[in-house]
């Protein structure tokens, strides 16, 4: 499901509008709503999924959900009847299901009618004493509730919808509401005639009830998580595609459906991209239904899109290729808990930068990640910062913008050759299944074969992003080169002293084409120094944008710099940390590198190559190494 990407102005903008503050998030306008930092005692993203669900590793395992559903628009009400099958691995006595807000009419066990344990959030039914396998029967209904943010089975005048994520599911089907808990579906809905009946996976029969209404089956083999069982129903029309012999559908209502065959009239393109950079669109079909909701939610193979997205320009095409991804990262590998939920939405996010390149080149891939990363920065501003994995809100800028941003950073890493087998690797792993964080991290090292503790440990386990204060000086050199020394303090307000790969870029004064050096930073505050032939124009760090960071230009007082110079062109020591002083402490704002003239700061230490020397140029006479300096 994808957020809202907010440029810091417009962060601001909305959180001036009357009635918004800091602790009152704007409605989150691709459906999800931003959650309230957990309860720093329980942890995680989203504290009632574990709270009130059934605890993983105590209940047995179900193995296919079958529900039958009658559901009255007018009443607003359903009457349903679960047929789970569950396998017992052990010798546990009972199975707790997850279900709010109903009634339990009466339980099964292999048919036969059984004893069972109701609480506010649970249905609890005992087991015999042998046996592994069991049908557990579950009639139940009323008039279900939502969640304050609309999770649950929704109702319109004219249409009936669910969207449940992350634990809404309970709110109208008996199950253990868990995002690893994934079985084949059989879903039977019960409707009016008019409704037309969109679900998961393969449409199985249409078949005429009682006077007026009709019962609509879809079903599917693919094991699916709970969030993502949905139906869809209303008047709608339809417009049919397919992809490579995969059925490609389009619901909408009739005021709507021929915007709605443009606007997501590309599915078939992005499903050839990311086929083609992963592995085949791996389910029987794909669709996408229009339902009133803000954005949009993944649910396996039969997407929900808003209403308010459609419109016939194609201004949501991204947000088209973001519920795509998911069914490969999300869908077919998906979270096994929420605090890796970012395996799924920052991986879906990335997909939009994926389709980006698809389009654009490699140019508006780059530009891409760096508006994720601008999104990030400003949701960091009102959601604050924690890390990716585990997080403190689920639905904003960390887990969707940093996400995507630091899987971008990884593919630098590791080159696209070894990234997309990674990718393909964790689809085979975990193929309709779900993994973890620490399962992603040791399949990436398994498969590079490098040791990725440190980027895992300050990009995904650990909080915030590098900021970076520098300033940088040149000092021309006898034999007409110029050496320019660059000053890079990390002022962040997490305790982690980033140890990041940083291009350099520099650009003559005599302009033509600029050089890109990478340094390796490893210390609080350090100084580097190159050599270039000529005088530098321009000096930039990150000049590409590969970096999860923020920067600004400051000037360092320079005379303490100067007269260390002095001394230590005179063979004097060179100066402590003691003797340098600290930027000023009402530095200009951050700046886009890009976007700032970089103006000399004072001469550097000469460190000249003996006269004669030849200028190989600026890569390979980088001196960045040998001159770090700590801050006390």
């Amino acid at each position: 499901m994808p957020r809202i990407r907010l440029a810091p102005p417009v962060l601001a903008a909305v959180l001036s509008l009357p009635g918004a503050s800091a602790a009152a998030p704007p409605a989150h306008p691709e459906g999800k709503a931003l959650r309230v930092p957990h309860d720093a005692g329980r942890g995680g993203p989203c504290p009632t999924c574990r709270s009130s669900g059934a605890a993983q590793g105590d209940s047995p395992r179900i193995a296919s959900y079958d529900y039958a559903v009658r559901i009255d628009p007018q009443a607003r009400s359903l009457t349903g009847e679960a047929r789970l099958q569950v396998v017992r691995d052990g010798a546990e006595p009972e199975i707790a299901l997850d279900l709010v807000g109903l009634d339990v009419y009466g339980a099964t066990v292999d048919g036969v009618e059984t004893s069972f344990v109701r609480t506010d959030e649970q249905v609890i039914v005992p087991l015999p004493g042998d046996g592994e396998s069991f049908e557990v029967g579950i009639s139940y209904g009323g008039v279900p509730s939502t969640t304050p943010e609309g999770r649950g089975l929704n109702f319109t005048q004219s249409m009936v919808y669910s969207f449940v994520e992350p634990d809404g599911a309970r709110r109208w089907l008996p199950l253990v509401d868990l995002p690893d808990r994934k079985a084949p579906l059989r879903l039977s809905t019960t409707l009016p005639s008019s409704y037309v009946v969109v679900g998961n996976g393969l449409l199985e029969s249409d078949v005429p009830a009682e006077s007026g209404w009709h019962t609509v089956t879809w079903a599917t083999d693919f094991p699916i998580a709970p969030y993502l069982i949905s139906v869809t129903a209303a008047p709608f029309q339809v417009v049919e595609d397919e992809w490579n012999g995969i059925p490609v559908s389009y619901w909408a209502p009739a005021s709507l459906i021929e915007d709605a065959a443009y606007d997501l009239g590309r599915t078939p393109e992005m499903m050839e991209v990311f086929s083609d950079l992963f592995f085949p669109y791996p389910f029987e079909k794909y669709g996408t239904a229009t339902a009133p909701i803000s954005g949009a939610m993944e649910h396996q193979t039969a997407t929900t899109y808003g209403t308010g997205l459609i419109d016939g320009t194609r201004w949501s095409e991204y947000i088209v290729a973001h519920e795509l991804m998911h069914h490969w990262w999300g869908n077919w590998v998906t979270c096994a808990t929420w605090d890796d939920i970012w395996l799924n939405e920052g991986f879906a996010s990335f997909g939009e930068a994926l389709w980006a390149e698809a389009l654009g080149g490699p140019d508006a891939y780059r530009s891409y990640v760096r508006d994720q990363v601008g999104s990030y920065l400003a949701w960091s501003e009102f959601e604050g910062i924690f890390p990716i994995a585990r997080p403190d809100y689920m639905w904003g800028g960390t887990v969707y913008d940093k996400g995507s941003a630091i899987l971008a950073m990884l593919r630098d890493e590791l080159g696209d050759e070894v990234f997309f087998e990674v990718l393909r690797a964790w689809a085979d792993a975990f193929a309709m299944g779900a993994g973890t964080t620490q399962d992603f991290q040791g399949l990436v090292q398994a498969v590079s074969g490098r040791d990725v503790g440190v980027f895992f440990d300050q990009w995904i386990w650990g909080p915030g992003h590098p900021r970076l204060d520098w300033s940088w000086r040149h000092t021309p050199l006898a034999d007409g080169r110029t050496q320019v020394d660059v000053t890079v303090a990390q002022v962040q307000d997490v305790e982690t002293v980033f140890q990041l790969s940083l291009d350099v870029g520099v650009s003559p004064a005599s302009g033509g084409p600029g050089e890109v050096a990478s340094v390796r930073i490893e210390a609080a505050e350090q100084v580097f120094s190159l050599c270039l032939d000529g005088e530098p124009g321009d000096v930039d760090l990150d000049p590409e944008g590969r970096l999860v960071h923020e920067q600004r230009l400051v000037v360092d007082p320079g005379a303490a710099f100067v007269a260390a110079c002095g001394s230590e062109a005179a063979g004097d020591p060179v100066p402590g940390d003691d003797d340098v002083e600290d930027p000023p402490d009402d530095p200009p704002p951050p700046v886009d590198s890009g976007a700032v003239e970089l103006v000399p700061a004072g001469c550097a230490c000469d460190a000249a190559a003996p006269p004669g020397a030849s200028a190989p140029g600026l890569a390979a006479l980088l001196l960045a190494a040998a001159r770090l300096r700590r801050r006390s």
